[in-house]
């Protein structure tokens, strides 16, 4: 899994003289918010920072990059943690590029060796398998590993004691895990901007709306691009009410309405339904409710989002992945002929085509 955080936000689409987002970091909510950690377009609600702790804390402003002019910093949050939404042993298993290695024997302990090299270097990640004297030991508990030069450390109370065979199953590669997982990184942090969501893990959140009683018609669409190009062109707009009766949530699917109201009155449960794939909510024809028009009075308390990365996602994860990795032995190919990897990176870009159609939410509904 890849570490870092996540900061994510709604829109301050009234701040109309603005077109950034300026976010902050301190190590407590207290601390001072001197220079912005990074500054991204007002319409990208998200923002990765890679190094960030657990305990980080952020803060994020307006900033309009003309005029040279800051609004007020927000409120200090922390954030969730980044995963990954494949794994790198996935990427491998997918392009086929790794060799299997069973029972090598590693070495014999002494009593005080604490370090023994595997006969590979570039060990791919979550592969590797250590035993000792037939006994399986655990990464971090027993022992710490460095994939890149195939080497095991063990601590101190788990060192080999005298004859005790070492011996390990892993997988290997000339290609680096460390870039599998950075590519990994970009890859998800690819997937949110295009399809303006995230997919890992459940999150709840309270949301208000500006009622709409007109009869709108609202729909998102996804067009062909380079999908090398990690613009938001694609990223969903908040249609929100697609007609009277109808509200489009902010991010889904929902797992659970836990408040729900209109002009300030509690909604009953038994007067809407909910979509929970699609992010909808849609009051009853009976009920005689209505999105009546409004100043922020609807408000919707839920919670949201995959206790399990979608199957779909995580295969474009690793075909976007895979496509980076492509790129990247090219240019370590200068004199090699483009015309194989050039194929297949094209037909990569066809699938993750597909994939993010597939995915992207694509509502066409028509009021009669």
């Amino acid at each position: 899994m890849g570490g870092g955080n996540s900061i994510r936000w709604d829109p301050l689409t009234e701040a109309t003289q603005y077109d950034q987002v300026k976010v902050y970091t301190a190590t407590t909510a207290g601390a001072s918010y001197g220079t912005a950690l990074g500054t991204v377009n007002l319409q990208d609600y998200l923002y990765y920072d890679l190094t960030g702790s657990s305990t980080a804390w952020y803060k994020i402003s307006n900033y309009d990059s003309i005029n040279a002019a800051e609004s007020a910093k927000s409120s200090a949050v922390q954030t969730s943690t980044i995963g990954t939404y494949a794994t790198v042993k996935k990427v491998y298993e997918y392009m086929n590029w790794y060799n299997e290695q069973y029972s090598e024997a590693v070495g014999t302990g002494t009593g005080s060796l604490a370090i023994f090299d595997l006969a590979n270097k570039k060990i791919v990640e979550g592969t590797l398998k250590v035993y000792v004297a037939g006994a399986l030991k655990v990464v971090n508990d027993d022992y710490s590993f460095d994939s890149e030069f195939g080497r095991i450390t063990f601590v101190t109370a788990s060192i080999p004691t005298l004859a005790q065979a070492v011996t390990a199953d892993y997988w290997w590669s000339d290609y680096s895990s460390r870039l599998v997982s950075d590519y990994l990184q970009r890859s998800q942090a690819h997937i949110d901007q295009m399809l303006g969501r995230t997919f890992y893990g459940v999150a709840s959140v309270t949301q208000v709306y500006n009622g709409n009683s007109w009869n709108t018609v609202n729909w998102f669409s996804y067009e062909a691009q380079d999908f090398s190009n990690l613009a938001s062109d694609f990223k969903p707009v908040d249609a929100e009410f697609i007609d009277e009766r109808t509200l489009l949530l902010k991010n889904f699917p929902i797992v659970a309405v836990s408040a729900f109201s209109v002009g300030g009155t509690a909604v009953d449960a038994a007067d809407y339904d909910i979509l929970t794939e699609e992010g909808i909510i849609y009051l009853h024809v009976d009920s005689g409710l209505l999105f009546t028009k409004g100043v922020q009075n609807v408000s919707v308390t839920y919670t949201y989002g995959y206790t399990d990365v979608p199957k779909l996602i995580e295969e474009l994860s690793v075909k976007l992945t895979a496509i980076e990795v492509l790129r990247s032995r090219l240019l370590g190919m200068p004199n090699a002929s483009l015309d194989v990897p050039t194929r297949h990176i094209n037909a990569l870009k066809e699938d993750v085509k597909e994939i993010y159609e597939a995915v992207g939410r694509k509502l066409s509904v028509k009021v009669i």
